[in-house]
């Protein structure tokens, strides 16, 4: 279910990008421009939330939503669904005032399209930007201990 999901974002998503095309998402590894950024913006999404679920001792191991696999942040995973959404805005946005182009992009050898590093600082840069969004990170976690130890049910979380 997860999945079908997953594919029907994607596919409405990709109608909204105009700078730079998307057909589809494709993350391991991501084949063009947009993916790129999308993975990149996840990625770095994720690294602040594994963070913020060490410092309150979570085994980051153990998800709700994403099963257990090996080195894999199920939890953490799970807890980003919550912010992916202004990641895509994010990418969205800046694709579409063409804050990228594919100038800013290098290809590996496997067909990976990689940031170069301007475009990495600039990337990082917006990110920053949302600040009032990923602020708001520590305390996303900070509910979910609180609730996970009242021993009462979870209702889910929600932005303000």
């Amino acid at each position: 279910m997860e999945g079908a999901a997953t594919n029907c974002y994607y596919g409405l998503l990709r109608e909204c990008f105009i700078g730079m095309p998307f057909d589809k998402r494709s993350k391991h590894p991501p084949r063009n421009e947009v993916n790129s950024l999308l993975s990149l913006g996840y990625t770095l999404l994720l690294s602040r939330v594994h963070a913020s679920l060490l410092m309150r001792g979570f085994d980051t191991g153990i998800g709700y939503l994403h099963s257990i696999q090996a080195n894999r942040d199920s939890l953490g995973l799970d807890m980003i669904e919550v912010y992916r959404p202004h990641i895509d805005n994010m990418v969205m946005s800046c694709v579409n005032r063409r804050e990228f182009a594919e100038k800013d992009f290098q290809e590996s050898s496997a067909g990976v399209k990689i940031l170069d590093k301007d475009g990495f600082r600039r990337f990082v840069s917006k990110l920053s930007a949302m600040d009032a969004v990923l602020e708001d990170i520590p305390r996303y976690v900070d509910w979910l201990y609180a609730a996970l130890m009242s021993g009462k049910e979870v209702v889910p979380w929600r932005l303000e």
